[in-house]
């Protein structure tokens, strides 16, 4: 969503995000900064949850993620 004026998503808030990678075999890294990083930053409230992931999609939000809590002072969790 771009400007200032959302339209009917403005008052819709989501708390659990499902985001299925089913068929996908590669995200680029702008990708997963955008929203691993920065869209999860931006919206602490809201779950991100990637699912059907393969080994090299996981790999790729896992270092958005990494780089999220390094930002936030945290030491990544196992």
């Amino acid at each position: 969503m771009t400007g200032k004026d959302n339209g009917p998503w403005r008052e819709w808030r989501f708390r659990h995000v499902a985001l299925d990678f089913a068929g996908v075999h590669w995200i680029g890294q702008a990708f997963a900064d955008e929203i691993f990083r920065v869209f999860a930053r931006a919206h602490p409230e809201v779950e991100l949850m990637p699912v059907h992931a393969d080994p090299e999609v996981q790999q790729m939000i896992r270092r958005a993620e990494v780089a999220r809590d390094l930002d936030d002072g945290q030491l990544p969790s196992a």
